[in-house]
């Protein structure tokens, strides 16, 4: 049966991600840290929650694992998207790039971030350091499409309640979206900034 994301988010202080770290750290298992550099093509237009596309398609890498991400659904404070992702060679970034060029996707934001993620009864938490601008935090599971994805979701939300967690609503996620698209994220341009922009600036 297709799988489907079921997402909550929410903003941190950096006091609070820091303290929810080390709770984690301690109660929760560790599934990892990366560093993500990620290349969003309809992140413009969802600036705006009236705009917001149902296609979320973008190029990443993370820790040096290229990947083409789609995503089905609209992107919110709290979602429930499919996903599909193909995984690329590495060191072939710049060639994905290339691709969704030709396929007509030239403009888009460059986001960059770093995230720790844990497993806690049963949820995958993500903590998000948007490179020292700001943090917060993703709560989700993978669910059978089938199932009741509304009641799953809102088991999500109560375990943030339990863990004293605000909650984005779909206006503070777009406002916080337009934040680090003002302030921390990169506008890229193919026909600007020409194909070897990843690998003169990222080395990608």
């Amino acid at each position: 049966m297709a799988k489907v994301e079921i997402e909550v988010r929410g903003p941190l202080t950096k006091e609070k991600f820091q303290k929810l770290n080390n709770f984690f750290h301690t109660n929760a298992i560790f599934k990892g840290k990366s560093r993500r550099l990620s290349v969003c093509y309809t992140i413009l237009r969802s600036e705006d929650k009236d705009m917001a596309s149902d296609l979320d398609i973008r190029a990443r890498i993370t820790d040096g694992e290229p990947e083409l991400v789609i995503k089905v659904g609209k992107w919110r404070g709290s979602d429930i998207r499919k996903e599909v992702a193909v995984q690329i060679k590495r060191g072939e970034f710049s060639n994905l790039i290339a691709v969704c060029a030709t396929l007509g996707y030239t403009e888009a934001i460059v986001s960059e971030s770093i995230t720790s993620k844990y497993e806690y009864k049963g949820v995958e938490f993500s903590l998000v350091d948007k490179a020292g601008h700001s943090y917060f935090f993703e709560a989700e599971i993978l669910a059978d499409e089938g199932g009741d994805k509304e009641t799953v979701q809102k088991s999500i939300q109560n375990l943030c309640q339990e863990l004293n967690l605000s909650l984005f609503s779909d206006e503070q996620f777009f406002d916080y979206i337009k934040l680090l698209n003002k302030e921390a994220n990169i506008h890229f341009d193919w026909h600007q900034d020409g194909e070897n922009f990843f690998r003169d600036k990222y080395g990608f």
